[in-house]
């Protein structure tokens, strides 16, 4: 029985900072069919061994599925990382999703595994955060 292909996807890296750890990989679907963006968060307890490289797969999946998935990288403890520019990291990793058109207008949908499910947690209540906290919700954010 032949297996039937996949739709083709696109993957494109965006930094946004300045270090080596600040970027994300925008994954869309051939033909969109969601009206959200999924921002993946890796786990790995903030340390340098485990990185985004490890949710590509569940990112492709859900691009498959016809979602635009933000798998977002962040820096770490041992690679300039901890409190709080983990924090600040994810924040701005998804605060530049309203610079990228690919990725569409719509809902954004955080979605962690292991230490990234607490990063997306917190990242979910960012709107309650005070002015000045480290990763409190920016202008340029999309809502």
């Amino acid at each position: 029985m032949d297996t039937p292909a996949l739709p083709p996807l696109s993957r494109q890296r965006h930094f946004y900072g300045s270090g080596p750890s600040q970027y994300g990989d925008l994954h869309q679907p051939a033909q969109p069919r969601r009206t959200a963006v999924v921002v993946l968060i890796h786990g790995g307890w903030w340390g340098p061994k485990f990185g985004s490289g490890n949710l590509d797969a569940v990112a492709a999946e859900l691009a498959r599925r016809g979602w635009a998935v933000w798998n977002i990288e962040y820096r770490r403890l041992g690679i300039g990382g901890g409190y709080p520019a983990t924090l600040e990291d994810a924040a701005a990793a998804i605060d530049f999703l309203a610079t990228l058109s690919a990725a569409g207008p719509g809902l954004v949908v955080a979605m962690g595994h292991s230490a990234g499910g607490h990063l997306a947690t917190w990242a979910a209540g960012r709107a309650k955060l005070p002015q000045g906290a480290p990763g409190a919700r920016s202008c340029r954010s999309r809502g």
